[in-house]
C-alpha cells in the first residue's frame, strides 16, 4: 500500500494545472481537502486549527510545490513541502520522513467493536 496516496492526491489537487487554485482560490482549494470533508464526515475535532482539534498540516510552499511521482517512480515526493504534522507531531520536515507514527485510524459508527 502507498501511504504517500493521500498526500499525493492532495498535491495534485493543488497543482490541477494551475486551474483550481485560479478559479477558486488557494484558500478555498485548501477548504475542500481539510475543513470541508471533515463536515461531511462529522468529525467535529479535526478539520481546521483551533485550540483543542487535532493538529494534522501539511506546510508548503505554494510556488513551489510540484509532483514528482511518475508511472514509473511512484514514491517520489513531491516539491514544495516543506513540513507534514499529524496529531501535533512532526513527521516529515526537511525532504526526510522523521520516523514518528502519530497517526490512528478513525473509524465510523458503523465500526463493530
Amino acid at each position: 500500500m502507498d501511504y504517500n496516496r493521500p498526500m499525493k492526491k492532495a498535491i495534485k489537487l493543488l497543482l490541477a494545472g494551475g486551474l483550481c487554485v485560479f478559479v477558486i482560490g488557494l484558500e478555498e482549494a485548501v477548504r475542500k481537502m481539510t475543513s470541508l470533508p471533515a463536515q461531511v464526515l462529522r468529525l467535529k475535532d479535526r478539520g481546521c486549527i483551533r485550540e483543542g482539534m487535532w493538529g494534522d498540516l501539511i506546510i508548503f510552499d505554494a510556488g513551489a510545490v510540484e509532483d514528482e511521482a511518475t508511472f514509473e517512480s511512484p514514491h517520489e515526493l513531491s516539491r514544495g513541502i516543506l513540513r507534514v504534522l499529524v496529531n501535533g507531531q512532526v513527521v516529515f520536515a526537511e525532504g526526510k520522513w522523521t520516523g514518528a507514527l502519530p497517526g490512528r485510524c478513525l473509524y465510523g459508527k458503523g465500526k463493530k467493536a
